[in-house]
């Protein structure tokens, strides 16, 4: 797969867009960081204790609105998997930031993210035997 020079490429190489963002966005300071799931989550840790749970993407989940179009949805979304939910949940994560091959970033508190998947019925067991849960787009903030 051939890739252009500017684009993300990993996790890790995400990790100074991620601080810069969630600086200017937020007006607090990146204190820490630190990588989970064998390095394809990073956390970062705000001066004032935000949370956040970096995540990179090549693309949206483009088969959304095909999987779940019995539930009425259209067009592409985001997936994470329920345990890393539960983790992020469980250890005050404010939100998840999705960043994406082609610098495009976006975010979602966790709650929102997995209270929209159950209330929706937008979660499901993939081949694999991984159970994930997905939001629409829309739902998604660009940063």
């Amino acid at each position: 797969m051939h890739t252009k020079e500017s684009e993300i490429t990993s996790a890790r190489r995400a990790i100074s867009r991620t601080k810069e963002l969630i600086e200017s966005h937020t007006q607090d300071t990146v204190v820490q960081i630190y990588p989970i799931n064998n390095n394809r989550h990073f956390i970062f840790i705000t001066e004032k204790n935000m949370r956040y749970q970096q995540a990179f993407k090549r693309n949206f989940f483009m088969s959304f609105g095909k999987i779940f179009a019995d539930k009425g949805m259209v067009g592409c979304g985001e997936s994470v998997n329920k345990e890393m939910i539960e983790f992020a949940l469980m250890s005050g994560i404010h939100a998840f930031i999705f960043v994406y091959q082609n610098h495009s970033t976006y975010s979602i508190p966790v709650k929102e993210f997995k209270d929209y998947a159950e209330s929706h019925g937008t979660i499901r067991e993939t081949l694999s035997g991984e159970r994930t849960y997905s939001v629409p787009i829309k739902m998604l903030r660009k940063w």
